[in-house]
């Protein structure tokens, strides 16, 4: 199963863009579990020793451009080196500074005459030790050998010069977006064999979609057309993007958490995912234990099934089904694992709903979790009488390990408050609560937002602490915003 994840922590996020080469690197030649070659760790070596670089001056002409490798969360590839062919025949691989990438790529085209200012270590720029994949590859496309690296650090020809200084660029905080568009049946124009499984989908909205001829996938490359998730990648200035329509499709997609979880996400920088659609007739509309809408159940040739949305979407699910509820409906969705311990469970998750004649897009059901804006930031405090508990529906029964239990996910007060529980929390107090049981609490209120229905009327609550049996647990949580 063709899957992609990365492991990092928060704190490593800023960083991560500029190990991206590297862990290319070792992911299409080494694998993670063996060491890098001594002849690459050399090479890096010497790269970033600029205390022994020098500067040479050379005259020819630029014969290929080289873009950045893997994934890509600053826009897609993006111009990163160039193939330089001195005058006496020699070629060097430069690496360049990416923001002057477009400046670079209008300026000085392929095989017109330049003169360049190149900084390296005085035996790389004329001897490659190490070569990565990527520069095999533009060996292979330029049919010739690159006999040194360095760094460019000016460029100019009878009318420019460019020199190719630090900038300060506005980068992107987070470089993980999960922010797309839904791309609905776009028709297959071509399908290009490209290098052993792998085909290139030619769309004729102007995409073009790279997939492995896989089992898994077989059914989409025999599709006359294809709905997809399509990433928003944020653009940076000055960078030259070899393409900013060109995707990698996956399986699935996730990320791993600092606790050494997976978690699904819906794209992946330009990597992203096939979505699929069902007909058929509207059922109805069920909350979540919470009371907030979230699911749509239809019925198929198949019988019943369930779609789930984000909660802030219920208004404008509800008015489109109350507008075409008696005709056939198209759901366009994902197949979600939803957690790790149980892989025979799978939710749907709702990204576009149409009619003949009408279409509404869902947002992303990932990005309207739980955060400090959705809650009050005045503590509210309360006290009641336990009238159900609500349990985990997605983790198996009657193991003894903390990851596998069945546990609750929530607790319900007169009927009317309902106690959002976190795992830990729900461990602490599993002895002591029962329905029928008192209970205080403190915590933060949940706002009404925009497009959600709360159709049970709950109040919900994230607890700082609770009180049972008069022990009280705390919740170690905040959502006091920070001053």
């Amino acid at each position: 199963m063709p899957t992609h994840q990365l492991k990092f922590k928060k704190s490593e996020i800023r960083g991560l863009k500029h190990i991206l080469t590297l862990l290319g690197i070792m992911i299409t030649t080494f694998g993670f579990g063996q060491d890098l070659p001594k002849k690459l760790l050399d090479q890096a070596k010497r790269n970033m020793d600029t205390s022994q670089h020098v500067s040479e001056y050379y005259q020819g002409e630029i014969i290929m451009y080289g873009y950045s490798p893997g994934i890509s969360f600053d826009g897609g590839k993006y111009l990163n080196n160039i193939a330089f062919k001195k005058t006496d025949g020699k070629i060097l691989r430069l690496w360049i500074k990416p923001e002057y990438g477009q400046e670079l790529f209008s300026d000085f085209g392929l095989n017109s005459k330049v003169q360049v200012k190149v900084t390296g270590d005085p035996y790389l720029l004329r001897e490659v030790i190490f070569k990565d994949f990527n520069l095999k590859r533009m060996e292979a496309e330029m049919n010739a050998k690159f006999d040194g690296l360095g760094f460019l650090k000016e460029i100019k020809n009878e009318t420019k010069t460019l020199s190719l200084k630090g900038k300060t660029l506005k980068k992107p905080e987070n470089l993980y977006v999960n922010d797309y568009t839904t791309v609905l049946e776009a028709r297959v124009k071509d399908v290009i064999r490209l290098k052993g499984k792998l085909r290139s989908l030619i769309l004729d909205n102007g995409d073009t979609l790279t997939v492995e001829n896989a089992k898994w996938n077989r059914k989409y490359l025999e599709k006359e057309s294809l709905s997809y998730l399509r990433p928003n990648l944020p653009k940076l200035s000055g960078y030259k993007y070899e393409s900013t329509n060109s995707f990698k499709i996956a399986r699935y997609l996730s990320i791993m958490t600092t606790r050494g979880k997976s978690q699904s996400v819906q794209i992946l920088g330009s990597i992203t995912t096939f979505i699929d659609k069902i007909d058929g007739f509207f059922d109805s509309i069920s909350p979540n234990s919470q009371g907030l809408l979230n699911e749509i159940i239809i019925i198929s040739d198949s019988g019943k099934r369930s779609f789930l949305f984000s909660t802030k979407d219920a208004k404008l699910v509800n008015q489109f089904i109350l507008k075409n509820k008696n005709d056939t409906l198209s759901l366009f969705y994902k197949q979600k694992i939803n957690n790790n311990i149980d892989r025979a469970r799978y939710e749907y998750r709702l990204h576009a709903l149409a009619t003949q004649n009408d279409t509404i897009f869902t947002s992303n059901y990932e990005m309207n979790d739980f955060t400090i804006d959705n809650f009050s930031s005045t503590v509210t405090k309360g006290q009641g009488v336990i009238s159900d508990i609500v349990y985990s529906s997605f983790i198996k029964n009657g193991s003894t390990d903390l990851e596998n239990t069945k546990y609750h996910i929530g607790i319900i007060i007169d009927n009317a408050t309902y106690i959002r529980i976190r795992k830990p929390l729900a461990l602490s107090i599993a002895n002591y609560i029962d329905i029928g049981k008192k209970i205080s609490f403190e915590g933060w209120q949940r706002k009404e937002i925009e497009g959600e229905i709360n159709e049970k009327g709950f109040s919900i609550i994230i607890p700082s602490k609770i009180t049972l049996n008069n022990k009280v647990f705390n919740n170690n949580i905040t959502l006091k915003p920070e001053k």
